[in-house]
């Protein structure tokens, strides 16, 4: 399936077209990062999987949606498990930016050395030094 999941704070009236629909826990049953973590996961993949299966062209409808059943626990519970979740995503972040950075070092590193712009030393001479 093509689409997307992402989370929005509707504090104004909003206008949404025909492929995009919101989706809001009724009566607090749900903590919204909790939902969020839900529609993201493999539960609902395969929900998805099998409501398409055989079509080329795949959409996700509001009567098909509603059919859509999972476990949760009490709200509390799923505020925990949310926070936690939340917690792993801004961790992967975190190292994912450092990962990049660290990539356009060295990317930067073979370029000056590959070049002959930056020489190392040379390993023979270091020992001759070290040995007298």
């Amino acid at each position: 399936m093509s689409g997307s999941i992402r989370p929005c704070h509707l504090e104004l009236p909003a206008t949404l077209n025909s492929g995009v629909f919101v989706i809001r826990p009724i009566n607090n049953k749900f903590d919204p990062l909790f939902l969020y973590y839900v529609l993201s996961s493999r539960i609902f993949d395969e929900f998805l999987a099998k409501i398409t299966a055989g079509s080329t062209i795949t959409h996700l409808y509001q009567k098909d949606f509603m059919n859509f059943e999972f476990l949760a626990p009490d709200i509390a519970e799923q505020k925990e498990i949310a926070l936690m979740l939340n917690a792993m995503d801004n961790e992967l972040a975190s190292l994912t930016e450092k990962l990049d950075k660290t990539k356009a070092v060295k990317q930067g590193m073979m370029q000056e050395l590959l070049t002959g712009r930056t020489r190392l030393v040379d390993v023979a001479e270091t020992k001759k030094t070290k040995a007298a």
